[in-house]
């Protein structure tokens, strides 16, 4: 593929707030609907802009995506450090990184507050598409 027309990368990317998964079911299950309240606030999205990266080079890039990122309605300025794959027929991003939940508004009760992180460990991988 030729990326040699690309000056930036911008992208938006979103998911359905209830498939944040967790090692149990049941703690999932409550989370996303009496914590996140899913069916309020249906999506999580990242709008930003990737930096750091040299599409003419094939292979792993460290790269790192400045913007926002709104969870259960509250958008918040977000610096991800990711991986970005480039090669002939691929161009893939992917991240890990950390949430506190008090920064958008989700409010866990004192009663299980001990078995819900402050701060949700987040995963996305993703393949960029042109967009004409």
């Amino acid at each position: 593929m030729n990326y040699s027309k690309i000056k930036f990368i911008e992208r938006i990317f979103f998911s359905d707030a209830s498939r944040f998964e967790f090692k149990r079911s049941l703690m999932q299950q409550h989370f996303n609907e009496n914590f996140m309240e899913s069916d309020k606030f249906p999506h999580a999205t990242f709008e930003g802009r990737l930096n750091g990266f040299d599409l003419q080079k094939a292979g792993v890039q460290t790269v790192e995506a400045i913007g926002t990122l709104t969870i259960h309605g509250v958008s918040q300025k977000k610096t991800v450090e990711g991986q970005l794959t480039v090669s002939d027929k691929l161009l893939q991003m992917d991240a890990v990184f950390d949430v506190r939940v008090a920064d958008h508004d989700i409010k866990i009760p004192r009663v299980v507050f001990l078995n819900i992180a402050e701060e949700v460990k987040v995963t996305v991988d993703f393949q960029f598409q042109k967009i004409e």
